[in-house]
């Protein structure tokens, strides 16, 4: 799995200021650290962050398991480690789940 070197020159290009990926993972490539710099075949840089806890992906279900190992991972490096999650891959399919999961906070916030 791999990325265009002219990425980091399309996404600035296109006013990003920084990208977000999961793959390839930290055991397929060396990566300087979780936060870096990502030099392009231009010499373009982009900050780049790959996704520490992965995958990015995770189902209504497993959502408090995701949580307790971003929280243990976070204090196992002492800094903060983003979670991230969607509705199947790539943040896909909708399940009634989130509905109910999502009620209530509208419900105290009366939205």
């Amino acid at each position: 799995f791999g990325h265009s070197g002219a990425l980091p020159q399309i996404l600035l290009k296109a006013g990003y200021e920084m990208y977000i990926h999961w793959r390839p993972l930290e055991s397929e490539f060396d990566y300087p650290g979780d936060l870096y710099r990502w030099r392009g075949v231009d010499g373009s840089e982009i900050l780049s962050y790959r996704i520490a806890l992965g995958p990015y992906h995770s189902e209504f279900e497993n959502m408090k398991q995701r949580l307790q190992q971003g929280v243990a991972l976070a204090l196992q490096m002492n800094r903060d480690v983003p979670v991230f999650w969607g509705i199947g891959d790539h943040g896909g399919k909708k399940k009634t789940g989130w509905k109910s999961f999502t009620a209530p906070r509208n419900a105290s916030t009366g939205r």
